[in-house]
């Protein structure tokens, strides 16, 4: 457990921490800031613990829920060369309490292949190749930074989404320890590579 949801419950049971605002709460465990807070409580929430009105943290198990998400096939990492493939080829089980979303719907999952984005971070994890990504088929819109697949002549491509207006254009980019070029694209010619989501997570491999 993080030390500072340790203090959460620590605080807890000297003072009811649903009544204090997430600024006084993160001043009193000492937290950076007030989203700091928003997160580990949500963290606690998610892993059971409730808190009655004496300020108590209760613990109550929920009941396991899989979340049941579609394997449509594999995204590159590298240069773009792996084609993409909508036919469900399986389903990644996960428990809803380590999905880091909250959406249940539209979601599917990819394995990568390829190293040019394990030095990207995804709530701290990078992708590697074998790694599953999820993905949110919703999000179709991103902003400059998100993480993104992009099918670009039918090529699935896992990259980080850039907006460069002062040259008209996009740029696809990797973050890996290797040098792969970035793909470039007119701002008009965005819609003909189709953004097919906005990465949410990553499942790494255990390290067996």
């Amino acid at each position: 457990m993080h030390k500072i949801q340790e203090k959460i419950l620590n605080l807890a049971k000297q003072r009811n921490v649903e009544q204090m605002s997430l600024s006084e709460v993160a001043s009193a465990v000492g937290a950076n800031s007030a989203q700091l807070v928003k997160y580990h409580l949500d963290k606690l929430k998610r892993s059971g613990h409730r808190f009655d009105q004496t300020g108590l943290s209760i613990v109550r198990l929920p009941e396991l829920e899989l979340i049941s998400i579609p394997i449509v096939g594999s995204a590159n990492c590298g240069p773009a060369d792996i084609f993409a493939d909508e036919r469900v080829q399986g389903h990644l089980k996960i428990s809803s309490r380590l999905l880091e979303t909250r959406r249940r719907e539209g979601l599917y999952a990819l394995r990568a292949q390829g190293m040019s984005m394990n030095r990207a971070r995804i709530h701290g994890e990078p992708i590697n190749d074998g790694d599953y990504v999820i993905v949110d088929s919703q999000s179709v819109q991103p902003t400059p930074g998100d993480y993104v697949v992009a099918v670009v002549d039918g090529l699935a491509n896992i990259k980080r989404y850039y907006f460069d207006p002062a040259n008209s254009r996009v740029a696809f980019i990797s973050e890996s320890t290797e040098d792969y070029a970035p793909i470039f694209l007119h701002e008009s010619d965005q819609y003909n590579a189709v953004i097919a989501g906005k990465v949410v997570q990553v499942m790494s491999r255990p390290a067996i």
